[in-house]
């Protein structure tokens, strides 16, 4: 995932260093107070348009359908993990 290439011609990895530097050099300039680094406000935007996630996905069928399969696998192999199988 981290060496997706993006439109930019950067990888995704490359991509998530410039914001995070872009972020650190805005702190150190005195332009923000806020140095840390949010998943859902800096790096899910990110995500979201590199990967071309569009808004409101979570609410189509096919994504609700995958995500109870996905959830239903996952709870089936926790089970079986925590019975020594």
């Amino acid at each position: 995932m981290m060496s997706f290439p993006t439109v930019s011609g950067l990888t995704f990895e490359e991509t998530v260093q410039v914001m995070m530097r872009n972020k650190m050099d805005q702190a150190r300039a005195g332009e923000s107070r806020n140095f840390e680094v949010c998943t859902s406000h800096d790096l899910a935007p990110l995500v979201k348009e590199v990967f071309g996630i569009p808004k409101g996905f979570q609410e189509e069928k096919v994504f609700v359908a995958g995500l109870k399969a996905f959830n239903k696998t996952w709870k089936k192999q926790k089970k079986q993990k925590k019975q020594g199988k």
